[in-house]
């Protein structure tokens, strides 16, 4: 079981938030208590949670509009079992994130350490039926981290994506976090995407043929029938050693001249 402890930044960013076991609440609150609580930062405090959490900073946290994170970094310390695990990640460069034990970190490439929390994280290696694969990680952590801007744009329970995910993708998804065998539903996920993207193919050879001969492939593929035929008239001919049709005026042709030159051998022997 996995229990967030902290988050924190080592520079200065933003003082150290403890979580408890059980829910925990973010209130907003100015000294002046006639002030609104929007913008005081409790949505800011989930979106480093996911940034932590190694989610695309252009989805949690836009950069380019903040240009004050530039040089600050973000850590959240967590707990699996025993272990106590820290993960501190920069805004200075959003490909590189560093992960390990305690104080015991390594810097990883983003994409590499997505694979290594998501096993920590969703892999149940004793869950028998299921399918799961570390590709999903950040997919998965969509439906435990959600902020007050992604939540409005949810009106589909099942599509904790925020995009218009095929049903089967999120079939696969929904099953795996409920506990409920997804192999089979994976597998008819991935053959459709397959006939999708072969028929895509088809699409694109159809139309570069038709570009390249000017002909619509309806045509083409009348002729290409009739050269089928021939070829098939033809092996059938080879096959019987028979003259075609079309031959058999020549085959003929030969036979008489052939004929005629017996009939003169023997009227000249004569």
């Amino acid at each position: 079981m996995v229990i967030l402890n902290s988050i924190y930044s080592e520079t200065g960013l933003f003082d150290r938030v403890e979580f408890r076991l059980g829910i925990n609440v973010i209130l907003g609150k100015y000294a002046d208590a006639e002030r609104s609580v929007n913008g005081i930062g409790k949505s800011t405090l989930v979106r480093l949670i996911d940034y932590a959490f190694l989610s695309s900073p252009r989805g949690s946290l836009n950069l380019s509009r903040a240009p004050f994170l530039k040089g600050h970094t973000v850590s959240l310390e967590f707990t699996d079992g025993n272990e106590r695990y820290t993960i501190t990640r920069p805004f200075e460069d959003e490909k590189i994130a560093y992960f390990g034990l305690q104080e015991n970190l390594r810097e990883y490439p983003v994409e590499d350490l997505k694979r290594i929390i998501g096993d920590k994280l969703f892999l149940n290696a004793y869950f028998q039926g299921a399918y799961y694969d570390n590709k999903w990680y950040r997919e998965l952590m969509r439906f435990f981290i959600k902020d007050d801007i992604g939540r409005h744009k949810q009106d589909d329970p099942l599509n904790f994506l925020n995009y218009n995910a095929r049903k089967t993708r999120l079939f696969a998804y929904n099953f795996y976090l409920l506990g409920l065998p997804n192999a089979n539903i994976d597998e008819y996920d991935l053959v459709q995407v397959d006939i999708r993207n072969k028929q895509t193919s088809r699409r694109e050879l159809i139309n570069q043929i038709e570009d390249e001969t000017q002909k619509p492939i309806s045509e083409l593929r009348t002729q290409i029938a009739q050269v089928n035929q021939r070829i098939s008239r033809l092996e059938t001919s080879l096959r019987e050693f028979k003259f075609l049709e079309t031959y058999q005026d020549v085959q003929t042709e030969l036979e008489n001249v052939s004929l005629q030159i017996s009939e003169k051998l023997s009227a000249s022997l004569s």
